[in-house]
């Protein structure tokens, strides 16, 4: 099986003003699914499963199921709304959607000057940051270079077009 790691998505298939990855990976390309061991990551006795595939050039969650993580030798377990509920599965998504950030690959463009690419490197990096703690990401950036969320707004999708985060839609960091 050929690995999909450090390939590229892109929402776009040409470059625009500062340049746009490409996409190797076609829409509706499947990516290996995740799993976990719900509540406790030692012993479940939940398995949530998680399945990817790239959707407007990310990885984009398609489907999720919940079993048992062990069947044999124990009672049966009711699956009730209530437990689907405490799952937070939008958390669950986030949280391996952030961990799938290598298999997007994207390549910054490189006619900017050094002191604009080190400044969206910055940013991308304190985005990324803060991503993996679980923090707002456009906030922190707002916060480390001390200007407004609307600013840092901008230095995000600045840095993004020029090719130093991936391609993400509103409303869903991807870094």
């Amino acid at each position: 099986m050929r690995s999909t790691a450090g390939w590229c998505c892109a929402p776009l298939a040409v470059p625009y003003r500062w340049g746009v990855p490409y996409a190797e990976l076609p829409e509706g390309s499947p990516l290996p699914a995740t799993f976990r061991l719900w509540p406790d990551a030692e012993s479940g006795p939940w398995k949530v499963t998680l399945e990817w595939a790239i959707a407007d050039g990310r990885p984009e969650c398609v489907g999720y199921s919940v079993q048992r993580a062990d069947g044999r030798g124990r009672a049966p377990m009711v699956l009730t709304a209530s437990t689907v509920r405490g799952m937070k599965l939008a958390e669950l998504i986030a949280e391996d959607r952030a961990g799938m950030t290598d298999l997007v690959r994207v390549e910054p463009v490189t006619h900017l000057r050094r002191s604009t690419a080190g400044r969206f490197q910055e940013a991308a990096d304190i985005y990324q940051a803060a991503i993996r703690a679980g923090l707002r990401p456009t906030k922190a950036v707002a916060e480390h270079f001390g200007i407004s969320q609307g600013n840092a707004s901008n230095l995000v999708a600045r840095a993004r077009a020029a090719g130093f985060l991936p391609p993400t839609s509103s409303g869903v960091p991807m870094g």
